[in-house]
């Protein structure tokens, strides 16, 4: 056994900086009885012993050089922090644990310390506290952060020239004014302060009266910090082993088994309601009148207890034999399985072992497990088998959320599963949304058939009708004709008007706004209400769009709707010809979205129009498509695809194909055909639609091909496969034989609707890859690119918030034309929704000085604040038309996204997703995605004759709301509860799936984000999912707690 103590081992690396500080010692008996040992070799340091250390140090002539000599092995070793006070942070792995863990020690006595001034040459004079019991850093923070060195010591800022001397701090700029008062109370502070260049600057440890540190003063401290009881009389008790007491003390966590503690209670008679935390329990308890002999055992229980919870965990998370096993096994039949296949050997053996594994994992709630496995053996067929009704819910769940991650054509297969498990156990809603997800329109009509509760038949078309799914039932699928038709009319969304209003008379936003209302200009300075001199006629047309979106779907107006004493030529009228040629084709067509949904007094009112002898009245009739006025046959065919976009209509498509290869027909009607063609077959894949817009494009000449009203034919053929994946990869192929100017515009547009909404990463890094070219001028596509990234990245949240960066980055480092569409690209990833963080990159480009930039920005601002009437961008836009009041162009743009903000006085939503954010519509996205192209070009389309674009944005909206209606289909208000939405994928139980909610009756507004559910067991509602239209049933369990 070695004599070295442990000290000594620690010393002995450091031989070089001992001999070099005794060679620095004067003259003492240490140095002479240190002497022939330092003066040998590093070994020599190894056979000192106990005895010579103990009298080395216990030398009364050591006393004073002690504490230096430790001081300097210590300095040396680790190195000094600036000003020499403590050892610098420990970061080496090997041989400093020891340092390591007593500097950690060091944060206790921090707010202990103070220094006292002399030289001020080690003292900081912001961070130190040695002025005052405050560091000065904290106690002027705003001069702190203009301060032209934040490391700067004491004498730094101490001028000795005067008499005797003053204080100069030094700062990075001039102050402003409100600062010179803050510079004052400073200056007042430290004026008592003085430097002594003939002292030392010292550190005090200030719980003592002398200044001095002591181990004693410092267990002092702490323990009168120790706030509360604790139960230190029942952890340290003598009827358990140590290593419990020890256990129980470092697991004072709210974790319980409530069945062990309730069979507790009941062994010894007691009724007792347990404290929200462990330490509360055990402060809490008592004895309870029990004999000694049985109190004895009672004090016992509480750790009893939590060691044998603790040590089951750890059985079943390490030692249990069936879970471990499993587990392991689980993984090496993954490998063997992909082994196996590769040799093409046999896997009999294998599939019993996972037919186990899967049963047991299924049995003990770990449904992911078992997923994950049987995708691995690419047998998810299985699954089926092993579901039962408590676990089959959990497990669609997370098979749902998982085929997000998944390539095609596993994607499909795993849903296909979880449509097969939600049928077996008659879970109708649940297999519907996944039928429509798949747009499997045979799924939809077996649902149909399988169910016999027509109740849950009319939640299946208030589904359908919120996806704008056209569907035709038969009798197979209803056999009553009154209810086929009664089901059909909510399919065609002919109770969505009166659900609206109904929405709109409780909440009590009835009153039809004015666009003064909207504007605010009051609450400007004098520059706003100039504005309208600039442009009068550019101004009335924004007025005519903001009308149109505040109160759409209202049926009443204060522009364009009368009352029923006024005639035809009313107020109606008058604001119809206060706008200009083009501009009366859209104040006509907003009388449509005024009358939003409600056809049978909308027709009534539009009809007059019809009968105008004025060239612009808009016309949404078939028979008008082969006027000679081209603003009328837009009119039309743009009516019609807006009225059956996602119909699929024949008569449709056998009216406007015609048009795409008429050789006289005007390229802006060209357009537009294809738009609206792409509207009616959406996500079709329509072949014959297809080969007509490419013979369209192809018949372009060179000077057509660089209209930028061109660049709709790409989209209009892009729509047409719009969330088909590898079914575009045909019509991609002959894309490319197309002309230089558009083939890469055809290219993106192509593969950015064809991939919307499926968050695959690799498209994403292609368009990426496109992005981060450098192009000469005139090159158009990387902006379909731009907002290619957002369609593919919106499907999920991860994938939102990262193309929300990668977006970022692009505005940086990106070309002038990337830059164009990275504002378009953020709106449509957050469309209605407004995130702190975009919202404020939004805000920054508005002012650019790119008017494109500025442009995109503001339409932006509004697309995400899209009817949720929130009050920051308001006053963004509000703030917006001051500034750019002479600027007409930019003016306009403010009005629509005030427009868009407000839009159905805060009712409406844009967002293409719904039931929960499971569905996409794709009729909305489509709508969506056409203004943005649009606004690709701003000043060509929006800003020209063609601004009745923004009418697209009808397809995407839809009421934000929670409605709850009984089984004949009558508003019935019930208690709900709202919140955030919380995800539970994966966790096993009950988990709460809303967090931070609050109770309202029906009906209610949702934000984005926000998840309802009952508040009352009175009612059972017929669909998972409390979003639009539910219908509820009476619990026939219930009953009156009177």
């Amino acid at each position: 056994m070695t004599s070295v103590p442990k000290p000594l081992k620690f010393l002995r690396p450091h031989y070089g900086a001992l001999k070099s500080f005794y060679e620095t010692m004067g003259d003492s008996d240490l140095k002479e009885s240190l002497k022939y040992r330092l003066l040998g070799s590093e070994g020599d340091i190894g056979s000192w012993g106990h005895e010579y250390v103990r009298m080395v140090m216990d030398t009364k002539s050591a006393s004073g050089h002690r504490e230096n000599f430790w001081r300097h092995v210590i300095s040396r070793k680790f190195g000094e922090e600036e000003g020499g006070w403590g050892s610098r942070e420990v970061r080496e792995s090997y041989g400093v644990g020891f340092w390591k863990e007593i500097r950690k020690e060091g944060a206790l006595m921090q707010n202990k310390v103070v220094f006292s001034v002399g030289r001020g040459r080690r003292v900081k004079f912001w961070k130190d506290i040695w002025w005052g019991n405050f560091a000065l850093c904290n106690s002027f923070p705003s001069l702190y952060a203009i301060a032209s060195s934040k490391e700067a010591w004491v004498e730094e800022f101490w001028d000795t020239s005067g008499v005797e001397g003053v204080w100069s701090p030094r700062f990075s700029r001039p102050f402003n004014d409100w600062e010179v008062e803050e510079v004052e109370r400073l200056l007042l502070t430290i004026r008592g302060a003085r430097l002594n260049p003939l002292m030392e600057d010292r550190m005090m440890w200030n719980v003592t009266l002398n200044g001095i540190f002591s181990v004693k003063s410092l267990y002092n401290d702490l323990s009168s910090r120790r706030a509360g009881l604790f139960p230190h009389g029942l952890i340290w008790s003598p009827s358990v082993p140590s290593k419990v007491s020890f256990f129980s003390l470092g697991r004072l966590l709210g974790v319980r088994a409530r069945a062990l503690w309730e069979f507790w209670f009941a062994l010894f008679g007691v009724f007792w309601v347990l404290p929200y935390s462990v330490k509360d329990t055990l402060i809490e308890w008592r004895g309870f009148m029990l004999g000694k002999k049985h109190r004895k055992v009672w004090k016992a229980a509480p750790l009893c207890l939590f060691w044998a919870v603790w040590m089951e965990r750890n059985r079943i998370a390490f030692d249990n034999e069936d879970f471990s096993v499993h587990r392991n096994l689980a993984g090496e039949i993954s490998q063997e399985y992909a082994k196996r296949q590769s040799e093409e050997a046999p896997i009999d053996d294998l599939m019993e072992l996972v037919q186990q594994i899967v049963a047991f994992h299924m049995k003990h709630n770990a449904e992911p497990e078992a997923v994950d496995l049987l995708m691995e053996v690419e047998d998810l067929d299985l699954l089926v088998e092993h579901v039962d009704k408590t676990n089959h819910k959990r497990t669609c769940l997370y098979l749902t959320s998982s085929a997000r991650y998944l390539p095609g054509p596993d994607d499909i297969l795993v849903l296909d599963i979880a449509y097969v498990i939600y049928l077996k156990f008659e879970e109708y809603p649940n297999a519907l949304q996944i039928a429509v997800f798949l747009d499997n329109m045979q799924y939809v009509k077996q649902i149909f058939t399988s169910c016999d509760d027509l109740l849950q038949k009319k939640q299946f078309c208030y589904i359908l009708a919120r996806h704008g799914v056209a569907f035709e039932l038969d009798d197979e699928m209803v056999v009553d004709n009154d209810e086929r038709e009664a089901l059909q009319d909510i399919i065609n969304n002919s109770k969505l008007s009166e659900g609206y209003l109904t929405l709109a008379r409780d909440i009590e936003v009835m009153e039809p706004k004015s666009p003064e209302d909207i504007y605010k200009a009051h609450l400007l300075d004098g520059r706003a209400s100039a504005g309208a001199s600039v442009d009068s006629a550019r101004q009335n047309l924004a007025a005519t769009f903001v009308n149109a979106f505040v109160n759409a779907g209202f049926g009443q107006d204060k522009l364009m709707t009368v009352a029923s004493e006024a005639s035809s030529g009313g107020s109606s009228g008058n604001w119809l010809f206060k706008n200009k040629e083009h501009g009366k084709a859209s104040a006509a067509a907003s009388l449509g979205m005024i009358l939003l949904w409600d056809v049978d007094s909308g027709l009534a009112q539009i009809d007059k129009y019809f009968h105008s002898n004025d060239n612009h009245a808009l016309a949404l009739l078939a028979d008008y498509i082969g006027k000679e006025d081209p603003s009328i046959r837009i009119g039309a065919i743009l009516g019609l695809g807006l009225a059956y976009a996602g119909c699929q209509n024949d008569q449709i498509r056998c009216k406007l194909t015609p048009i795409l290869n008429d050789a006289k027909a005007p390229l802006d009607v060209i357009a537009f055909t294809a738009i609206s063609l792409g509207f009616v077959y959406v996500g079709s894949c329509n072949e014959e639609i297809a080969q007509a817009i490419i013979f369209a494009l192809m018949d372009r000449s060179d000077s057509e091909l660089g209209e930028p009203l061109t660049r709709l034919l790409p989209l209009g053929l892009g729509l047409l496969y719009l969330g088909k994946q590898e079914s575009v990869e045909a019509t991609a192929e002959v894309s490319k034989t197309f002309n230089e100017k558009i083939r890469k515009y055809c290219d993106m547009t192509l593969l950015s609707c064809a991939y919307a909404g499926t968050g695959n990463v690799l498209k994403v890094q292609h368009l990426l890859g496109q992005c981060a070219q450098h192009l000469e001028k005139g090159e158009t596509h990387q902006g379909p690119a731009v907002l290619g990234i957002a369609m593919v990245a919106m499907a999920e949240e991860l994938g939102l918030e990262m193309a929300i960066r990668s977006l970022e980055h692009l505005l940086q480092y990106g070309e002038q034309n990337i830059r164009r569409a990275v504002p378009l690209a953020l709106g449509l990833l957050c469309i209605s929704n407004p995130k702190v963080n975009v919202m404020d990159t939004l805000s920054r480009l508005s002012h650019d000085t790119d008017t494109e930039v500025a442009m995109a920005a503001v339409i932006s601002l509004g697309l995400i604040g899209a009817g949720t009437n929130n009050a920051r961008i308001a006053g963004m836009l509000r703030n917006l038309s001051s500034y750019y009041y002479k600027e007409a162009s930019l003016l306009f743009c403010v009005r629509i996204a005030q427009g868009l903000v407000h839009l159905g006085k805060g009712l409406l939503t844009l967002a293409p997703y719904h039931s929960d954010r499971f569905l996409l519509s794709p009729s909305a996205l489509a709508g969506i995605v056409t203004l943005l192209h649009a606004c690709l070009d701003m000043k060509a389309i929006i800003l020209g004759k063609y601004h009745y674009v923004l009418y697209v944005l009808v397809l995407a909206m839809q009421p934000r709301m929670l409605m709850t209606v009984d089984e004949d289909l009558k508003p019935l208000s019930v208690p709900v509860r709202v919140g955030q939405a919380v995800d539970v994928v994966g966790q096993a139980g009950r988990p709460k799936t809303i967090t931070g909610f609050q109770t309202h009756s029906t009906p209610v507004l949702l934000a984005a984000g926000d998840r309802a559910e009952l508040a009352t067991e009175k009612y059972i509602p017929v669909s998972p999912i409390l979003e639009g239209f539910v219908i509820l049933k009476e619990n026939p369990d219930y009953r009156e707690d009177h």
